[in-house]
């Protein structure tokens, strides 16, 4: 065998292994069976809402409110004043979750509302949602925070017994289910959610910490920490007496920390010659 053929059988052999990985490492989410839907303008989307003519429709929402995080969703159903079903969920403190995370669970929320609802099996049913990156996102997730609720999100849709259809709603808009979705997530927020049982699978146990909420409850540590030692620093005394202004104290702190915006400075940031 030639050195050119032993090159070639090497490559197809190296083919076959990557054709045969490929089903598991490719992205399962990309082809969304439902439809998404972000207006132009918010009162596109308050009079698109009110135009509404199916026989069911889903308002979900998320609140971050007292360091506490939850999400709720609400059914009506056409004809009907008053909403046929709701979920609540508490995720816990807003320094383990957000109110992203929040918004994608009560997208979750609402599929599972779905499920459990047979009579609208077979229907299309609009889900409305406040947060547009959700919208975005939920079609094909990617490697970001709280994938994992993404996911699930977009499974569910794509395997739901009824024609999902995900559309923005602008908050704040007075429109009935969007306000009745924001209180049963302070509710939620509040502690008077549903019992895990009642809630999706992936629900019913603990959510992992958010690594960004993890971040911004080290930044506020860090900047608590900060405001202690100023206040007992004797410097701070020294600016007091001087009532520096804003920039003065700027320029102060630049002089002291040799990054003041002279040539000896920007030569060394490469910004000079």
């Amino acid at each position: 065998m030639s050195p050119l053929d032993y090159l070639v059988k090497i490559f197809e052999l190296a083919k076959t292994k990557i054709e045969t990985i490929s089903p598991i490492t490719d992205n399962p989410y990309k082809q969304a069976l439902f439809k998404t839907v972000i207006y132009g303008t918010r009162e596109s989307s308050i009079e698109e809402e009110r135009r509404d003519e199916l026989d069911f429709k889903i308002f979900t929402d998320g609140s971050d409110h007292d360091r506490e995080v939850g999400a709720a969703t609400v059914m009506y159903k056409k004809g009907l004043p008053a909403p046929t079903s709701h979920l609540k969920a508490y995720l816990g403190l807003s320094t383990k979750h957000n109110n992203y995370k929040a918004e994608v669970v009560g997208g979750i929320l609402a599929t599972w509302l779905v499920t459990q609802s047979p009579i609208a099996h077979g229907k299309r049913v609009y889900i409305y949602t406040d947060n547009q990156s959700f919208i975005r996102t939920a079609t094909c997730p990617k490697a970001s925070p709280g994938q994992y609720l993404l996911q699930n999100f977009n499974r569910e849709a794509n395997n739901s017994r009824a024609k999902l259809e995900l559309r923005w709603i602008s908050r704040h808009s007075n429109v009935q289910g969007n306000e009745k979705a924001d209180r049963l997530a302070k509710e939620a927020v509040m502690g008077q959610a549903n019992r895990r049982e009642e809630l999706p699978p992936i629900l019913q146990r603990n959510l992992p910490t958010s690594v960004s909420s993890k971040n911004r409850e080290h930044m506020v540590q860090l900047k608590n920490e900060w405001k202690t030692l100023w206040q007992d620093s004797p410097r701070r005394e020294r600016e007091q007496q001087d009532k520096l202004s804003r920039a003065h104290a700027s320029l102060l702190l630049q002089v002291r920390s040799g990054h003041l915006s002279l040539n000896t400075y920007l030569y060394r940031i490469k910004k000079a010659d």
